[in-house]
């Protein structure tokens, strides 16, 4: 009776041993639908968004400049004065003011020079928002709409730039984001590109004249999503481990559709709020018991 019950012992802790070597942790993810797009990366400098020239509306000689070159005027500043070359004292000179708010840039004139009716005297650039020139391909350019999201990534604000993670000490990524604003109906002259012109607000991380590299997001649209890794191929089909409600694993057919970076779109095979293994081990099977690793 004593061997019955040694050999009774033995046999569930053999058992045991067995069931909790099948037993593994795992890190898993919630299915669920979010935001995905397709990225295209572009570079160019930051430019006003509009730049206006204005011209002499008489002929004569500059009388008196007010302004130099660079400087911020608000609309209506008096920038330059023009003496009508006639006879008569009784002419006053015609004051030139600026038609918009912005920078001097452009100028053209000096004191006592002559200037002619339509003549280009200076322009005024309009930085209360910015653009960027981006050239692209027939093949990308029916993809890109108008209002498509566009980002500047690649630089940081001078607050973000202290911050540090205290475990690895990476910057924090700092991003600006912009909008498609224009889309040439032609491809241009160099190279059959076409041009689209990204607009963005202004902030004291741009300024004109500097190098950028974009981010445009297009095709974005709300789907789920999971981690490449998480997919397996058996069998010629694709299939990812669904943890069911007694923490047991059940392979799960899937068919996905387009990787976006590090992830794929799922378009059938799964239900939202559903677990699933995220990094599959290879000597996983069907109707192992797991244990979720805690985030």
């Amino acid at each position: 009776m004593a061997k019955k019950c040694v050999l009774i012992f033995n046999l569930l802790f053999l058992m045991n041993f067995i069931y909790s070597q099948n037993e593994v942790f795992v890190k898993t993810g919630t299915i669920k639908y979010s935001d995905i797009y397709d990225s295209s990366y572009y570079g160019g400098r930051i430019e006003p968004l509009n730049t206006i020239v204005q011209y002499s509306s008489i002929s004569g000689i500059i009388n008196n400049i007010y302004v130099v070159e660079g400087q911020r005027v608000v609309k209506g500043t008096h920038i330059c004065s023009i003496r009508r070359k006639l006879s008569s004292e009784s002419y006053q000179p015609a004051v030139v003011t600026a038609v918009s708010s912005g920078l001097v840039v452009n100028m053209k004139i000096f004191n006592q020079m002559e200037v002619f009716e339509k003549s280009e005297l200076f322009s005024i650039a309009d930085d209360r928002k910015y653009k960027v020139d981006i050239l692209i391909s027939d093949k990308d350019i029916l993809n890109v709409k108008l209002y498509d999201e566009c980002y500047i990534k690649d630089f940081l604000s001078e607050n973000e730039s202290k911050e540090m993670d205290k475990e690895n000490h990476n910057k924090k990524e700092n991003e600006i984001k912009g909008k498609v604003n224009k889309i040439a109906i032609l491809p241009g002259d160099n190279k059959g590109l076409f041009n689209a012109e990204i607009v963005f607000d202004k902030t004291n991380d741009l300024f004109i004249g500097k190098f950028v590299t974009l981010e445009l997001r297009t095709n974005k649209r709300n789907a789920i999503a999971v981690p490449q890794g998480s997919i397996l191929k058996k069998y010629g089909k694709l299939f990812i481990y669904i943890v069911q409600s007694d923490n047991t694993i059940k392979l799960r057919e899937v068919k996905i559709g387009q990787n976006f970076g590090e992830s794929v779109e799922i378009l059938s095979g799964v239900k939202e709020n559903e677990i699933y293994i995220i990094q599959p081990s290879a000597g996983m099977i069907e109707g192992d018991k797991v244990n979720i690793k805690k985030q």
